[in-house]
């Protein structure tokens, strides 16, 4: 596994997560810990979508138009 360089110093909330982490003993925390932590980005993503779709009036009528512009590329590899 290769080692990430930081370039920015770690900020105060990242030192304490990290520091935390001495608590996860087991796979079976570490992988509850990863599926709390993609909980909380899905949530995050699902609220800033619904936020959109808000701000946008968008209906699936709308929605469906915007994909009928667009064009998708596909590789013929």
């Amino acid at each position: 596994m290769e080692t990430a360089v930081l370039n920015t110093p770690l900020n105060a909330m990242q030192i304490h997560f990290l520091q935390s982490l001495r608590f996860v003993k087991t796979d079976e925390m570490f992988q509850e810990l990863k599926q709390v932590i993609s909980d909380y980005y899905f949530k995050k993503m699902e609220d800033e979508t619904d936020k959109w779709w808000d701000e946008n009036n968008m209906t699936n009528e709308k929605l469906d138009e915007m994909f009928a512009k667009s064009h998708y590329r596909v590789s013929n590899k």
